[in-house]
């Protein structure tokens, strides 16, 4: 029950932004920004993974990436997750310190903790199946 609440407040606070975000059934989130879209995991994931000792980035600003195409490899003494992209997209800008301090990524995996700003077309954030609104996606935490 504390776990569902906090996934709500976390929720709220986007909210409370009016920015629009979405979620994947493998916990990143994607939420729009000016012109772009910034590309992360969500709270769900950075506890499953906590605490994150090291980052490897598979994809550098400028890169034309594909769906499920792998973005970076997250690993903790006891996880190893492998970040993909949930689109075809191009990025715009790498967070250089998640690989400096990779721990970021826990501490705020929303606001300074975020992985990559890519560009995308904005349709897919609607038209694909993978994609989830914020009540999907706690439906699916829920059931986690």
């Amino acid at each position: 029950m504390f776990f569902r609440n906090q996934i709500r407040v976390f929720n709220q606070q986007i909210r409370n932004n009016s920015t629009i975000i979405r979620f994947t059934n493998s916990h990143e989130y994607i939420k729009k920004n000016d012109g772009f879209y910034t590309l992360g995991i969500t709270k769900f994931l950075s506890r499953k993974v906590n605490p994150i000792i090291y980052s490897e980035l598979y994809a550098k600003q400028g890169s034309v990436i594909k769906k499920n195409q792998p973005l970076l490899l997250l690993e903790s003494a006891a996880a190893t997750k492998t970040i993909t992209s949930p689109f075809n997209c191009i990025i715009k800008r790498v967070n250089s310190e998640i690989v400096n301090d990779p721990y970021i990524i826990n501490a705020d995996p929303l606001e300074s903790g975020w992985l990559f700003e890519i560009y995308i077309q904005k349709h897919l954030l609607y038209t694909n199946d993978s994609i989830l609104t914020e009540d999907e996606y706690n439906d699916f935490v829920e059931k986690q």
